[in-house]
């Protein structure tokens, strides 16, 4: 980028402003996301414009779907959206995302955005939510469901029954959300969800209670724990391959198998046998190896990916920071393509 040219310009003033969640910011959760950034006056003209299309989606649905009286300026669901796009005309987008546990160990997905006229958005969410209730899709709908530092709280829990999910976020999982005077909050998980959010809003004001000097973090910042992720990820495999069986089996015990005497019982197919079968055989194995041996190295530790994006006087720097697992993990690779074994 030309020095002094105005996307130079553009890119060194978007990350002036340090993001208001950096005391909870954790590099050690499994996901952890950060985004503070200066809007350009083009781009903030376009999500304007983007918001001011969604109200009018919002009022053709409401009057397809007979939600109540139309909506207009002056209703406050219109209003909240109004406050949507005044966030995006302030020109400071702050926001986070981050995985957490509960008690129980089970994950809570937490995130915030910093908004401008918060009390009317909340004042907007709770008249759509009300006339969202009864609607299809929303029958387990909470409004009003909690209270934290101020903020109502209303709930959407899930349907669908899914063991794999509550295995991960623990059984009557579903989603959180609220808004106050300036943060727009949201938390995904089970039982003890509301309560790991007030924790965390909690440790956030206290951050800001005591002055101490923070750290200043890239404005744009992705931190990966993999080896939490694959855990969580077999922890959900686990459970949906037992629920899968129990299934199965059940069904197996409800079915009134009649055989035919004068049918022929169905053959076996036979296997694939000769070189073409022990070649895949062995590349099946080659495979399991090479896998383990990356599961290997991650649970050694080193494990993190660190990706972040930082303004320098000629440009901008992205930077990806790779653990040293991922080195031991592509050294055993080598080694199982030698000689079979990543020892």
């Amino acid at each position: 980028v030309r020095e002094g040219s105005a996307m130079l310009q553009e890119i060194l003033n978007s990350t002036t402003k340090p993001s208001y969640f950096t005391p909870i910011l954790n590099d050690d959760a499994a996901v952890s996301l950060s985004l503070s950034q200066i809007i350009p006056d083009r781009d903030r003209q376009r999500y304007i414009g983007v918001l001011e299309g969604f109200k009018k989606e919002l009022a053709r649905q409401v009057l397809v779907k007979k939600m109540g009286p139309e909506l207009d300026e002056v209703s406050p669901v219109f209003r909240a959206v109004t406050g949507l796009q005044d966030t995006f005309a302030e020109g400071h987008l702050d926001a986070f995302g981050q995985c957490f546990a509960d008690s129980n160990e089970k994950l809570v997905v937490i995130g915030a955005l910093r908004v401008e006229d918060g009390q009317q958005i909340a004042v907007g969410i709770r008249e759509m939510l009300e006339r969202l209730e009864g609607q299809d899709g929303f029958d387990r709908l909470q409004i009003g469901y909690g209270e934290q530092a101020g903020i109502e709280f209303h709930r959407i829990g899930f349907t669908e029954i899914d063991a794999g999910r509550d295995a991960v976020f623990g059984e009557n999982s579903g989603c959180v959300f609220g808004c106050g005077s300036r943060s727009l909050w949201f938390a995904v998980g089970g039982d003890e969800t509301l309560d790991t959010l007030a924790a965390v809003m909690d440790q956030l004001q206290a951050a800001y209670e005591t002055p101490t000097e923070l750290r200043r973090t890239s404005g744009f910042r992705v931190i990966l724990n993999v080896d939490e992720l694959i855990r969580l990820g077999d922890s959900a495999d686990a459970a949906n391959s037992a629920a899968a069986a129990l299934n199965e089996a059940e069904n197996e015990q409800a079915e009134v198998k009649v055989v035919d005497p004068g049918k022929d019982p169905p053959r076996r197919r036979r296997t694939s046998g000769g070189f073409g079968g022990r070649r895949r055989q062995r590349w099946a194995e080659t495979q399991k190896a090479r896998s383990e041996s990356w599961r290997k190295s991650l649970a050694e530790g080193g494990d993190r990916i660190r990706m972040d994006y930082q303004p320098t006087e000629n440009g901008a720097r992205f930077r990806i920071e790779l653990g040293e697992a991922f080195i031991k993990g592509i050294g055993r690779g080598i080694r199982i393509r030698r000689n079979g074994t990543g020892e």
